[in-house]
């Protein structure tokens, strides 16, 4: 949390594509609970988004559509038995393909009033690949967070889209393995540095090994069903281990993201000298304490 004017305190979430915000709250003293503007008390904050072939089924609805108007709205949300005002855009599309969820033809959504309050900046005319989920009140609802993305028909989305209608070819899995390099060339920056570190992947009977290059790993014609990813800690005593992770592939189209951000784990020194730059590990809490 941090701390507003006259000491509120002001709740600031971070939210994943369901989480689109209908009210927003200021806890006054711990105790009483004041709503406010979606604007003046939150900043939207969305988790990294999936790719499409990862967000696809885990959407309510999936579609291209054209906006065709926009209208300012007032809903009603209710907290502790009590309604409040909140702000919204009605946006009036036509649904030009639909590839779940909703028919082609005309279809209103609903998105929060700003972007503070994660609403999705809808333009006129404009045409778009919208992630749709069903609100509470029956209501289409689409946020920041959710994937929607302007759209022209083509690209990786429109690929993975048209891949729907023809015979699977298998899932994937796939992600990064990085640190965060602090280098003084010049200035004081960060840059992610890749790691290269062997990638287990237990499931479907099988287990399946690679070494991740240039910090990228990919495990490819997976079955649906269940997976357990692990990573090795890397040849390094600098780098804490990252630890298994559990996955679920609904389909032999979809695929998984996973990156794995390796971080520093202790470095009392560790300086390496590159051309035209020096590269410091920076440390984080060892035992207790904070070193560099």
């Amino acid at each position: 949390m941090r701390r507003g004017c006259q000491g509120a305190r002001v709740l600031k979430v971070r939210v994943g594509a369901k989480g689109a915000f209908w009210m927003a709250l200021t806890l006054l003293s711990g105790a009483a609970v004041l709503l406010t503007t979606a604007s003046s008390a939150f900043a939207c904050t969305c988790v990294v988004g999936a790719p499409v072939c990862q967000a696809y089924w885990t959407t309510d609805a999936v579609f291209d559509a054209t906006v065709e108007g926009i209208d300012l709205a007032s809903g009603d949300r209710e907290l502790g038995g009590r309604s409040f005002p909140f702000p919204e855009k009605i946006v009036h599309l036509n649904v030009r393909q639909a590839w779940k969820g909703v028919p082609a033809g005309p279809l209103d959504i609903v998105t929060a009033g700003d972007g503070a309050a994660c609403g999705y900046d809808f333009k006129r005319a404009k045409r778009y690949l919208v992630f749709a989920f069903k609100a509470p009140d029956g209501r289409w609802s689409v946020s920041l967070c959710s994937g929607t993305v302007e759209f022209d028909g083509t690209g990786e989305a429109a690929a993975f889209l048209a891949s729907l209608s023809t015979a699977p070819k298998g899932a994937r899995i796939f992600g990064s393995i990085k640190t965060m390099e602090r280098r003084f060339d010049g200035e004081s920056t960060y840059a992610p540095h890749p790691v290269e570190t062997k990638v287990h992947l237990l499931g479907d009977g099988q287990e399946r090994n690679v070494t991740s290059t240039g910090g990228r790993f990919e495990f490819t014609g997976l079955a649906r069903g269940p997976y357990r990813l692990s990573v090795e800690t890397p040849d390094s005593s600098t780098l804490r281990a990252v630890g298994e992770r559990t996955i679920e592939l609904p389909d032999e189209r979809a695929c998984a993201q996973a990156d794995y951000p390796a971080e520093v784990a202790c470095v009392v020194s560790n300086v390496t000298m590159r051309p035209h730059a020096i590269v410091l590990w920076t440390t984080t809490a060892c035992n207790g304490s904070r070193r560099t």
